[in-house]
């Protein structure tokens, strides 16, 4: 079980890493658009981010069109039983839990598969210049889910965002992208980063950096960020 469990943390990472890329790019607030409305998908704000040649728009639609036939069933089914977890485990019942975890493992593998296979297929109809574009929108959306109560100058968002553009070159560096250890190193130092551009009340008001948590979400509900 520990070892079942241990992959499952694993697969949550990387699960968390995509999670905020259904976002759609926007000035001050983020909105979440539902993959299955969209021909880019978890990559829907791609198009608003770079210029795409019309043969890399029809790379990425067909990539993705193909692996959310398993995807996004996978994804809803994992999204329900996180939350049956969650009410198990609040409720005591420890066999109901591990049972959900048994479950949520026999899904989880290929689940992870295929995001790391979309991933690197999107990533490599990409220039390097876009991969850094993207890449850093994604550290930004996953801090944005720590800062999106505090109210940030604009300063500091100034200095977040060029956090985020650095942290994209390291993630650039990552060579398997379903490596969920080393995605979580640069979103952990790019955290760290971020931490020393807030104030003492911010950082007291902000949540635990805790995106292993966080699961895909196909939410149309407004993200409003901060902003000064």
């Amino acid at each position: 079980m520990t070892r079942a469990l241990a992959a499952l943390g694993a697969l949550a990472v990387v699960l968390a890493m995509m999670s905020p890329c259904l976002a759609q790019a926007g000035g001050g607030t983020a909105e979440a658009a539902p993959p299955a409305k969209s021909e880019y998908g978890q990559f829907a704000a791609l198009p608003s981010l770079v210029k795409l040649t019309d043969e890399q728009q029809t790379k990425i639609k067909e990539a993705v069109a193909a692996a959310n036939k398993t995807l996004l069933p996978d994804t809803e089914k994992m999204q329900k039983l996180a939350g049956d977890l969650g009410k198990a485990n609040a409720d005591g019942k420890k066999e109901e839990a591990q049972a959900i975890q048994m479950e949520m493992m026999t899904i989880g593998p290929r689940l992870q598969k295929g995001y790391a296979e979309l991933g690197e297929k999107v990533l490599s109809a990409l220039t390097d210049d876009q991969k850094l574009v993207w890449d850093g929108f994604c550290i930004r959306q996953v801090a944005n889910m720590r800062l999106m109560d505090l109210k940030l100058t604009a300063d500091q968002n100034k200095k977040i965002d060029e956090i985020c553009a650095e942290c994209a070159k390291e993630m650039g560096k990552v060579k398997d992208r379903s490596n969920g250890v080393a995605v979580m190193k640069v979103y952990s130092a790019a955290n760290e980063k971020i931490q020393t551009v807030l104030t003492d009340e911010q950082k007291k008001a902000s949540p635990t950096f805790t995106p292993v948590s966080t699961m895909p979400t196909t939410s149309t509900k407004p993200v409003k960020i901060g902003g000064g």
